[in-house]
């Protein structure tokens, strides 16, 4: 896939054996480009599916129903999750007071009348919405292209 033309303001440098370097070549050539474009498209490819394989969570068909049940209503926490919590809040606290005036100000919470749980705010709900069900959750997912 070609990548459009940026300026290129910065240098990269590698070393490699020779076999590499005759491999690289040869697969430049097939695709019909410079070694340096070669490798640089290669390169931002693998970059990019790392990247989305790190950072963007895939779930199968059978987890999907589940995941979406428990993000709509999470289970109560347990003691472990709750002492857990207040002892991020405290660490979380103390470095904020150790922080400067201005950073604590704006680490504050604005004040909010927005119902919470989990302290995650909750959407508005509208008057005669449906409730979000697993049922209604794959109705939806089979209305995706």
């Amino acid at each position: 896939m070609p990548q459009p033309k940026t300026a290129r303001v910065t240098r990269l440098e590698i070393r490699i054996s020779p076999e590499l370097k005759r491999r690289l070549e040869y697969a430049a050539t097939l695709r019909g480009v410079l070694v340096a474009e070669f490798v640089v498209q290669t390169a931002q490819e693998a970059a990019t599916r790392t990247i989305r394989e790190n950072e963007v969570l895939t779930l199968s068909e059978r987890a999907r129903v589940p995941f979406a049940e428990l993000l709509l209503n999470p289970p109560r926490p347990n003691r472990k999750a709750i002492a857990a919590a207040r002892k991020f809040a405290a660490t979380e606290r103390k470095r904020a007071a150790e922080a400067k005036p201005s950073a604590r100000q704006a680490m504050r919470p604005t004040p909010s009348n927005r119902a919470t749980r989990n302290g995650v705010p909750l959407l508005p709900v509208r008057r005669n919405a449906r409730r979000a069900t697993s049922e209604l959750v794959r109705q939806l997912q089979e209305e995706l292209p």
